[in-house]
């Protein structure tokens, strides 16, 4: 997922491109594009937070964006290597260039994880028609990682479209050997941007997602 509607501000590009956080309330209208791709290739790097061989592939809920710390973003919580890049998904290729699912699969199947997280689809809400291809052909190419989770994108107040994208992503799990977490119904805490999550937002996702994995 990205930044909603609008651009990073000022103090938010400074803090990631300087390896910090950034708050919610920093998001405005003034920022370049060229600000807002500098600040997303900070987040390309994959960071390795255990040896549990977790890998968890996804847009800025699983990079932490909002968080003023992003260890307490839900990935850090399950997963060991995380590739989280924000505004990117399944279609949707972020702010600067292709950094969908896809483009960077690649990187994250060469940690040979033992389980693949892949979260997300929020950013693909104007796309729902080709999310269904798009990640069918993720899914496919991570056919070699012994257990694929899909984790669909949440309901929050700030998109349209998430019931669309999630029953494109049911679909192309159930053609593959991934399993499907729907996320529409789980109780969750947003930011004032009404569309990432506050640090009791994440906990409770980290909470519904380790569920989902003891399954």
């Amino acid at each position: 997922m990205g930044f909603g509607r609008v651009a990073l501000g000022a103090a938010a590009v400074a803090a990631l491109v300087g390896g910090g956080t950034f708050a919610a309330t920093e998001v405005r209208d003034n920022v370049s594009a060229g600000q807002r791709c500098e600040a997303v290739k900070q987040q390309l790097p994959i960071i390795h937070v255990s040896d549990a061989s977790v890998a968890v592939l996804g847009d800025s809920y699983t990079a932490g964006d909002g968080l003023e710390d992003r260890r307490q973003g839900w990935a850090y919580a399950v997963g060991s290597d995380l590739a989280g890049v924000g505004r990117t998904g399944f279609v949707n290729g972020g702010y600067c260039g292709n950094h969908s699912y896809g483009e960077r699969l690649g990187s994250v199947l060469a940690l040979n994880p033992q389980t693949l997280i892949i979260q997300g689809g929020l950013n693909d809400w104007e796309t729902p028609e080709e999310v269904a291809d798009a990640a069918a052909d993720v899914l496919r190419r991570a056919g070699t990682v012994p257990r694929v989770v899909v984790v669909g994108p949440p309901d929050v107040p700030g998109r349209d479209g998430e019931a669309a994208v999630d029953q494109a992503l049911r679909a192309a799990a159930s053609m593959s050997d991934a399993e499907y977490v729907s996320a529409l119904d789980w109780e969750l805490e947003f930011l004032p941007d009404a569309t990432h999550l506050t640090v009791a937002g994440h906990a409770a996702f980290a909470a519904n997602v380790a569920s989902a994995l003891k399954h």
